[in-house]
């Protein structure tokens, strides 16, 4: 939950858009990013095969690459559309929410946190008023909605069970 929460805290402190934050942002990423290739790693030296290690760190690369050249010429054309009409659509608002989806599902099949999908596709998206329109729609839902249903879900994927004693908690 790193990420997310640095992502979180940032944005309670103004520092979205900022030098810092987006310094801060873009190192909590890439160190997060490292820490899931090093995973891979580990976990194909520990019988599960490269097999294992390569799903995550080839397709990462291969969507961040992807995402970032010809998803970013891709997506200018609906800024085009949000500038022209002065402001996002509902078909267009439609198509984003699918291009999430689609993103976030694609990060998790690969093997690395589906937040990095989504943390991807944000990056690629045009600035200005496609972003502006796109953070009014989606900022409410996220925040009453998605953040604490990401919680509950870390929440319940964790066990306390394991620790069979004081001694594991030292």
């Amino acid at each position: 939950t790193a990420f997310p929460m640095l992502a979180r805290i940032i944005f309670e402190r103004g520092l979205t858009g900022t030098p810092l934050g987006t310094l801060a942002l873009s190192a909590g990423a890439i160190g997060d990013a490292g820490a899931w290739c090093v995973l891979a790693l580990v976990l194909a030296n520990f019988g599960g095969g490269m097999a294992v290690a390569v799903k995550p760190i080839a397709g990462g690369l291969a969507y961040a690459i992807l995402i970032l050249t010809v998803g970013r010429k891709l997506l200018s054309r609906l800024g085009r559309v949000a500038e022209r009409n002065g402001g996002v659509t509902l078909d267009v608002l439609a198509i984003v929410l699918m291009l999430f989806m689609l993103a976030v599902w694609f990060a998790d099949y690969i093997g690395i946190h589906a937040v990095f999908g989504g943390f991807l596709l944000g990056i690629a998206m045009p600035r200005g008023l496609f972003a502006r329109e796109l953070r009014r729609h989606l900022e409410p839902f996220a925040v009453v909605f998605l953040l604490p249903m990401f919680f509950t879900f870390s929440g319940l994927n964790t066990r306390l069970d394991v620790l069979s004693g004081m001694q594991m908690v030292w």
